[in-house]
């Protein structure tokens, strides 16, 4: 699992001494800290994604959050646990945004990275043939249709959790927009390709 292997080496390097910034707390907080933190990289596994998002939608119906109004009532603070678990639920969903915002960025960082990721998951496919295993989805670089597949994961994925998080701080709204733009572009890209390859 790619997200266990986050979450180990994010503490091998925490844990060199120029880079431990934790060390100065106690050790109860440095307990909670890497807790805390371990949870919200496991979070980030596209796995988890449905089942966190319902669980924040939920939430903040129950609560009527909307607009950046009534986020108090996000925590439960019935009891100790109750507390951390709603902070945790919040902190999962803001870390895993994180993780898929490369798509509210401005076209020319966006495209960097989608360059880049594309190449990672092409050298992988070429490794899978030439072990003769299957080659993984979007992995194949002779038939994986980089904008296509961009402008859907931006429908599926990226504007649907920045629509719900925009309730939570509307200050996302500016990132909302450059998704939708990045989705356009994409749409518009892939339908030229796809004309390309009809005449």
């Amino acid at each position: 699992m790619q997200e266990n292997f986050h979450a180990a080496q994010t503490f091998r390097i925490l844990y060199q001494k120029d880079c431990n910034f934790i060390e100065a707390l106690d050790l109860p907080s440095r307990k909670a800290f890497r807790k805390r933190a371990i949870e919200c990289i496991l979070a980030t596994d596209m796995a988890k994604h449905g089942q966190i998002f319902k669980d924040v939608e939920a939430v903040m119906a129950g609560k009527n959050v909307y607009g950046g109004k009534n986020i108090d009532k996000l925590l439960d603070t019935s009891s100790e646990v109750a507390l951390y678990n709603s902070q945790q639920l919040i902190l999962n969903q803001m870390v895993h945004a994180c993780d898929v915002s490369t798509a509210t960025r401005e076209p020319e960082v966006f495209n960097t990275w989608t360059d880049l990721l594309y190449e990672e998951f092409w050298q992988q496919g070429d490794l899978e043939r030439q072990m003769g295993l299957p080659v993984s989805f979007l992995c194949d670089r002779n038939t994986a249709s980089v904008p296509g597949s961009q402008a859907g994961f931006i429908r599926m994925f990226t504007l649907p959790l920045f629509q719900q998080l925009l309730q939570l701080c509307p200050a996302l709204e500016a990132h909302l927009k450059a998704a939708k733009r990045n989705e356009q572009l994409m749409d518009e890209e892939d339908k030229k390709a796809k004309e390309q390859k009809t005449q």
